[in-house]
């Protein structure tokens, strides 16, 4: 491999490291805002409840701010450490699938992520109405009422997500067997 071939590999790693890195930070923020947004919205519409059914309404929304901290935080800035360390003995093939395994993931985490933003909000919103719902009257209004829709999305969203981070690892997994 000549020296030109290897800025070129190098170069790819970093830009798919950036990615990754700039991915992680902007979720970070994000999951800040969601802490801070579900406890807010969660203190404005659960008044009138009492605490185990204010707990219950913003259980969803509060697992929002914990999946952003895990799947757009810790899982990116886990894969570039990973990619940084290994990426001398990865060729342009291996990196192109780490990024588009990467892609991937991004689409299928936010995904996910939004699914439960929704979820949460609902439950939020519904419990505190006038209306006297169960939570699992409210769970079976969202997505206008249809658990199949409910349960392809998650299904999709969530096995992409798995999968993709899956994949990932396989790459990884060959070039540790070239390490030293």
């Amino acid at each position: 491999m000549n020296s030109e071939e290897v800025k070129e590999k190098t170069s790819f790693a970093i830009q798919l490291q950036k990615r990754q890195i700039k991915f992680a930070i902007i979720c970070i923020f994000f999951s800040g805002l969601a802490g801070v947004f579900f406890r807010e919205f969660g203190r404005a519409f659960s008044s009138g409840l009492s605490s185990l059914e204010a707990m219950h309404a913003t259980l969803a929304l509060s697992q929002t701010h914990g999946h952003l901290l895990n799947i757009g935080f810790l899982v990116p800035l886990g894969l570039a450490l990973i990619t940084f360390f290994v990426k001398d003995k990865l060729d342009e093939k291996d990196m192109k699938k780490l990024n588009l395994w990467f892609t991937i993931s991004m689409i299928a985490g936010i995904g996910t992520i939004l699914l439960l933003f929704y979820k949460g909000i609902h439950f939020v919103v519904y419990s505190s109405s006038q209306f006297d719902f169960s939570i699992t009257e409210i769970d079976d209004l969202l997505y206008g009422g249809s658990k199949m829709i409910r349960a392809m999305l998650n299904a999709i969203f969530h096995t992409s997500y798995g999968g993709s981070i899956l994949l990932y690892t396989i790459p990884i997994l060959k070039s540790l067997k070239k390490l030293k």
